[in-house]
């Protein structure tokens, strides 16, 4: 390749980064309330702004590259919306932005969240990925979100959870993992959750073959779908959650179920369909079904 080639590839390739990083005009959408108006706006400018009364900001257009300095909300903003082309979001890029609700950043391209992504937003509760192509989360990219509640990683590639990637999140109650690539949990997958409330569980649509016990100590689980994965056994701790109400085992390998599932007493959904159960476990289901009064779905073989 020429010399002049090779120095017009790398202005270009210059150019295309700089592109993403507030080099050109953005456009994008502030939704407004006040006296029970509800308006909307379009901005186009380099920098991302807010203003007053503002309720959500939503770009109008892809973006390849979230860079520091590209926000600067000033004034408080509950939402954030950020669809299609999204391949990075660059460390501090957040840092000191007036957002007070939630991050809904799904349908993107992003692979890998680096460490200090989402870092000190105290006033976030909730932040949702789903629908991106993230394999890996390096430590520290969530970390210190004290009011942090839901976390929506869903429809990603994730086959693991690095020990330390979700740090200082203690009332996150509601956890979606469902339609990435786990094949097996690690005593320390599920150690950010509440302690001291009750969680929201979805690990379905994944390739789970094992999972360790004590991945569950201390949760108090309210909700557990682990569906459509391999698992030939559940850990007994998980039907000890006395208050659980929703359980979904269906389309696993299970043929029998911890004896705790029996002494289960507020559910109302238990899905088992597509378990090749065996009879003892069967008939303990359906005394279960009619104890409770609910509807116990199993494929029923005795």
């Amino acid at each position: 390749m020429s010399p002049f080639l090779i120095i017009l590839c790398v202005f270009v390739h210059c150019i295309n980064l700089t592109s993403a990083c507030g080099d050109h005009p953005i456009k994008y959408v502030i939704s407004k309330i006040h006296d029970g108006e509800y308006t909307l706006t379009q901005i186009e400018q380099n920098v991302i702004t807010s203003s007053e009364h503002a309720y959500s900001i939503k770009l109008a257009e892809p973006i390849q590259k979230l860079c520091k300095g590209l926000l600067n909300i000033t004034h408080q903003t509950r939402y954030l919306y950020i669809s299609e082309g999204l391949e990075d979001i660059e460390p501090g890029v957040f840092a000191g932005q007036n957002f007070m609700d939630a991050f809904f950043i799904t349908s993107n391209k992003l692979r890998k969240l680096t460490s200090g992504t989402f870092e000190n937003l105290t006033e976030l509760n909730e932040i949702d990925l789903s629908d991106n192509e993230i394999s890996i989360i390096e430590p520290g990219a969530f970390k210190n979100l004290p009011n942090l509640r839901i976390l929506n990683l869903s429809k990603n590639k994730l086959s693991m959870l690095i020990h330390h990637s979700i740090v200082n999140t203690p009332n996150l109650v509601a956890f979606y993992l469902n339609g990435n690539h786990f094949t097996k949990l690690e005593p320390h997958s599920l150690s950010f959750l509440s302690k001291n409330k009750p969680v929201d569980l979805n690990l379905s649509q994944n390739f789970l073959e094992d999972i360790h016990t004590k991945c569950f100590e201390e949760l108090s689980i309210i909700r557990f779908n682990i569906s459509m994965n391999n698992l030939r056994m559940i850990p007994s701790v998980i039907m000890k959650n006395k208050d659980m109400e929703l359980l979904d085992l269906c389309f696993n390998k299970l043929r029998r179920l911890p004896e705790d599932t029996y002494t289960l007493k507020k559910l109302h959904t238990f899905n088992v369909l597509g378990n090749p159960l065996d009879c003892v476990t069967q008939s303990k289901l359906r005394e279960l079904s009619f104890n409770l009064n609910i509807n116990v779905k199993l494929n029923s073989f005795c």
